[in-house]
């Protein structure tokens, strides 16, 4: 008879002691166990959600936007001078039969677009009139101007020096998160009381403490790599792609409050420019302290109907000129901070067969040892166009 730990062979199949050390048990279910409370924005999200497989420790999407259609003037326009110029490399964005209008003046383009500045253009209308009867007007450097749209002439030639966006290709790493938990030989003899598996409860203990880890990634993550060897890799969160940009280049989307209380002028304005920018805001995370003063605001318009016995007021939607948005609690979320964003602009999701799993390690102690253990990434498309930030509020309520 072979000794404790040799292991057997019969009919040609070896088994032994260890046969199940480093069988992985798929755990990434549970997370959708864990309260919304703990992790709201991955709740919101999904825990599977990217639009993009990942499949590299690089993970790669591609991203494209329809090509501008406004700018400003880069100097003073001379009335019946016959010519626009536009601001930087704006005169790219128009062709010879655009229509183009500043002020009250309706140009049609003419020439040089896209190929220089400035643009020539014909006045097509005007508050005077229309055709003959219109007159040109100056306009100031800095003057807004939009396309209205294309006029093709019957019978023209297709044009093969229109300009054409290019594919963004934004990119992310992934993050291995993982813990341990040990079961000795005691806890797995003795009798329990309040659960039946001290695995499952030690598993499900650490699972929420990396879930809080990956809720805190997705909000404050930065992006890093070293190459290594041993690779370090971490993935960048919202943080990264919204706020850090957004204080470097001035986007109009992200607002620093600098201490002052939050006022709901600041949401609609951090709405409106999203909107204007071409994205749609429908979730607002907040931490208690703003989730309290939004609520202020909304309670003078909040009625209790006859015969109600609940008193107090919770704002869970906020009805804007922009749409309804819901408002996401997020206890992790630094209280002088408010996230704005599109659900449908983010995914996060694990490295192919890289979800959260719990494997059994080799035994080296008197009891059994097992690994938790999941690398994963997220995806955020449209940062300046479909997201805002708003921080340094007050933390005071």
């Amino acid at each position: 008879m072979p000794t404790l730990g040799q292991g057997t062979t019969a009919r040609g199949i070896i088994s032994s002691q260890t046969d199940t050390i480093n069988e992985k048990r798929d755990i990434s279910e549970a997370i959708d166990f864990l309260s919304p409370f703990d992790t709201p924005f991955l709740d919101l999200v999904g825990r599977d959600s990217l639009k993009t497989p990942c499949v590299q420790i690089t993970h790669e999407w591609l991203e494209d936007q329809l090509e501008g259609r406004s700018g400003t003037l880069g100097a003073a326009h001379v009335a019946n001078d016959g010519q626009l110029t536009l601001a930087g490399t704006e005169y790219k964005l128009l062709l010879p039969g655009d229509l183009v209008q500043v002020g009250a003046v309706v140009y049609r383009v003419t020439g040089n677009a896209p190929g220089s500045n400035p643009v020539l253009v014909d006045v097509i209308r005007s508050s005077s009139g229309s055709g003959g009867s219109a007159t040109d007007a100056a306009a100031a450097n800095a003057a807004a101007w939009f396309k209205i749209g294309h006029a093709a002439p019957e019978g023209g030639a297709a044009r093969t020096d229109a300009i054409k966006t290019g594919l963004g290709i934004p990119y992310n790493y992934t993050q291995i998160l993982k813990d341990w938990i040990i079961v000795t030989g005691t806890m797995e003899a003795i009798d329990r009381y309040g659960y039946a598996n001290e695995r499952a409860y030690q598993e499900e203990k650490v699972l929420r403490k990396l879930a809080i880890d990956l809720e805190y990634q997705l909000l404050y993550g930065v992006r890093f790599l070293e190459a290594g060897p041993p690779r370090i890799s971490t993935m960048g969160g919202l943080q990264e792609f919204v706020l850090f940009p957004g204080m470097l280049n001035s986007w109009d989307t992200v607002l620093n409050l600098s201490g002052a209380r939050l006022i709901e002028d600041n949401i609609n304005t951090i709405m409106q420019n999203i909107w204007d920018n071409g994205g749609s805001v429908d979730f607002i995370v907040v931490n208690g302290t703003n989730k309290r003063i939004i609520t202020e605001w909304a309670s003078p318009r909040i009625r209790t109907a006859q015969g109600e016995r609940t008193a107090g007021s919770s704002i869970a939607v906020y009805e804007s000129d922009f749409g309804l948005v819901d408002i996401l609690l997020n206890r992790w979320l630094r209280a002088s901070d408010i996230v704005f964003g599109d659900r449908s602009m983010i995914g996060i999701g694990p490295l192919t067969s890289r979800m959260f799993t719990s494997r059994l390690l080799p035994h080296t102690i008197d009891g059994t040892w097992y690994e938790l253990l999941g690398e994963y990434t997220m995806e955020v498309h449209k940062a300046q166009l479909a997201w805002g930030w708003i921080y340094n509020t007050s933390t005071a309520f």
